[in-house]
């Protein structure tokens, strides 16, 4: 897996009792998305223990993750992530694979420590 992979996320707003398309999207190349983002990138390498992409085929176990900070002002609280995996094979894009992950933003107080 390495930078041939394009991962695209649609955030759906949890709105009347159904998700519904919002105006956030994100779209990376694997490889950019975990050695290089700052906020999702960096959660990612540290569940797959570190190491850096391209990666093996294989079974990666990735449960539970928390992204720490959420842009304050964030336009909802509740939703789901829809997330498409496609591979450039051959000079075209192939859809090889999706998911989703219901999220909710929540706000903490967070106190500095005195010196």
């Amino acid at each position: 897996m390495d930078n041939t992979m394009r991962i695209d996320f649609f955030v759906y707003q949890f709105l009347t009792n159904r998700y519904q398309p919002s105006f956030v999207e994100l779209h990376f190349q694997l490889c950019d998305l975990i050695n290089l983002d700052p906020v999702i990138g960096k959660v990612v390498l540290k569940a797959l223990g570190g190491r850096k992409c391209p990666y093996p085929p294989g079974i990666y176990d990735m449960k539970n993750l928390s992204i720490p900070i959420v842009p304050r002002g964030f336009p909802f609280t509740k939703g789901r992530i829809y997330i498409n995996v496609s591979i450039t094979a051959s000079g075209t894009m192939e859809n090889v694979g999706q998911a989703h992950i219901d999220m909710e933003v929540k706000t903490a107080n967070i106190k500095k420590k005195s010196t």
